[in-house]
């Protein structure tokens, strides 16, 4: 098991980057993994086990890719987790 320097535990839906150590959400359920087309990183997307949400997968995967393509817009390093 990877120790992680940092964990959230929010209710909203969040995406997290694959292959880093820095922060996880084990709270949170995995609907999958989307990624990103201009670079190729991945991220592990979900909700909350203990929280309902009115966000989808397919809204969460949009949100994700939007928030991918203004870092890639702004010349930006893509974060570690994404909240939505």
């Amino acid at each position: 098991m990877l120790d992680y320097e940092s964990e959230i535990n929010t209710p909203n839906p969040v995406s997290i980057k694959l292959d880093q150590t820095e922060v996880h959400a084990p709270s949170h359920q995995d609907w999958g993994v989307v990624m990103c087309p201009g670079c190729s990183d991945k991220f592990a997307i979900g909700h909350h086990m203990a929280f309902p949400t009115l966000s989808s997968k397919e809204r969460v995967t949009t949100d994700l890719l939007t928030a991918l393509a203004d870092d890639h817009s702004y010349e930006r390093v893509h974060q570690n987790s994404y909240e939505f």
